[in-house]
């Protein structure tokens, strides 16, 4: 009887093979006999099921499972005067001493190396939209904050350096409100890229026999926000968090002269208003975190009128969203709530002749500097209107981010070294991230030892 015809060219399907039950749940993947996707998975579910959210692979590559509540007791000072402690060697090996993975393993990894190499560091921390990622980069700045001073016996370094890292810590909840938004996935969501670079510069002395370095500033590139945003989200979404924080507390604000939610285009099409917040059960969001913003400004010294001038931007752009137009019967349109356009020429500080002009016209500039202006249909206004306020709101992040590196950003000179953290919004292919960075490739080789945080 002839056997059932098989087609050669067909794959072969694997079969699963299980390790052994003895290396349920090992804390280094590289421990494991047999290393399929489904022994990976297996192996990190059966950890996550015990409360061990991190799990490492290779020495230099650390996998975070988000547990979707708080974990404080992982984060203190005690854990990272031990990890700190650990004995590794420059390839961050295990070792018998050796603590479990962890976020502070990769930033310790990182601080030692920059110490005896004397060569840049980096950390690339990326995953999927709610997998934790700026949680993990905030854990290794403040580890990196806190290594760097506790060996020191001068009490005024371990002050300054401390006040440094502190302000680097405190802008975070500037630019989570500035480039943050609520997604499906997460109710607080990066949607902007960003490259925190900590700035060391040698010490001689002190009470440890290790090489040391001293935290002497930071610096914050930001790359690739989603300007799409500010004027469009889809169903269930939010637009960025400082639009629905002006419009809670418009009371407190009345030369903004806002109103509710639901009185602005911009944040008023997603059937979403109200952000919950594990720290606030039952309780908007909105209210509690604009009061976060307003102490980090103060803490990171930015002076009152230009917050409230930052504030008059947002206020423009929600002005700007109201904003609609009326087709002419021949070319061009008319704005037909020409109030919008007058509460946003004064956000601004413009003429509100300039900025109608602005909004109905577009100026196409010929070849022997001739000018030519354009009227523009409805269509054509309301995509200008939605074009320029994306690309104010882009300008205003970036100018906030320039202004809070202007109070921690020292010189960088042949003598100091630096640690990059690097948030890379979502993406996992390191060509994409190249590709729509504003990191450059130069700098990119600059990274000669390069730890992961894959969350």
């Amino acid at each position: 009887m002839a056997g059932q015809w098989r087609n050669p060219f067909e794959e072969k399907k694997e079969v699963y093979k299980p390790n052994p039950k003895s290396l349920d749940g090992v804390p280094d993947l590289c421990m494991l006999t047999y290393l399929a996707e489904e022994n990976v998975l297996y192996n990190l579910n059966y950890r996550y099921k015990q409360s061990a959210v991190y799990t490492s692979t290779t020495s230099k590559v650390l996998v975070a499972v988000n547990p979707y509540e708080r974990m404080d007791a992982n984060y203190t000072e005690e854990k990272m005067k031990a990890y700190q402690a650990a004995e590794i060697n420059l390839e961050g090996l295990a070792d018998e001493k050796t603590l479990p993975p962890h976020v502070f393993q990769v930033a310790n990894a990182a601080y030692v190396n920059l110490c005896a190499k004397k060569v840049n560091q980096s950390i690339i921390v990326c995953g999927e939209s709610g997998a934790g990622k700026t949680e993990s980069a905030k854990y290794q700045m403040r580890f990196l904050a806190f290594t760097t001073t506790s060996s020191s016996a001068d009490p005024s370094e371990f002050a300054a350096a401390d006040k440094i890292g502190q302000q680097v810590l405190d802008a975070n909840p500037i630019l989570e409100t500035f480039g943050n938004a609520k997604t499906l996935l997460n109710n607080n969501s990066s949607r902007f890229g960003k490259f925190t670079k900590l700035i060391f510069e040698d010490v001689k002395g002190g009470s440890s026999s290790k090489p040391r370095r001293r935290l002497i500033g930071a610096l914050i590139e930001v790359y690739l926000l989603e300007k799409s945003r500010v004027v469009r989200q889809d169903k269930g979404e939010r637009n960025f968090h400082i639009f629905y924080q002006l419009t809670t507390v418009y009371n407190q604000l009345p030369f903004l002269k806002l109103g509710p939610h639901s009185d602005f285009h911009y944040v008023n099409q997603s059937g979403v208003h109200i952000l919950d917040d594990l720290r606030f059960p039952g309780v908007g969001a909105d209210a509690e975190w604009f009061r976060e913003l307003t102490h980090a400004f103060k803490t990171v010294n930015i002076p009152e009128e230009q917050v409230h001038a930052i504030f008059r931007v947002v206020a423009g752009v929600l002005h700007t969203g109201n904003v609609g137009f009326t087709q002419r019967k021949g070319e061009g349109s008319d704005i037909k709530n020409p109030d919008a356009v007058t509460r946003a020429a004064e956000m601004f500080e413009v003429p509100n002749a300039s900025y109608t002009k602005r909004l109905e016209t577009r100026s196409i500039l010929l070849p022997g500097d001739k000018l030519i202006v354009k009227p523009l249909n409805e269509e054509d206004a309301l995509f200008n209107r939605d074009s320029l306020s994306r690309n104010v709101y882009n300008g205003l992040f970036r100018w906030i981010v320039n202004l809070i590196n202007t109070k921690s950003n020292p010189a960088e000179s042949s003598t100091t070294l630096w640690i990059g953290i690097l948030d890379v919004f979502g993406f996992k292919s390191l060509n994409t991230i190249l590709l729509n960075s504003s990191v450059s490739t130069s700098a990119m080789k600059d990274y000669s030892n390069i730890s992961m945080n894959m969350s």
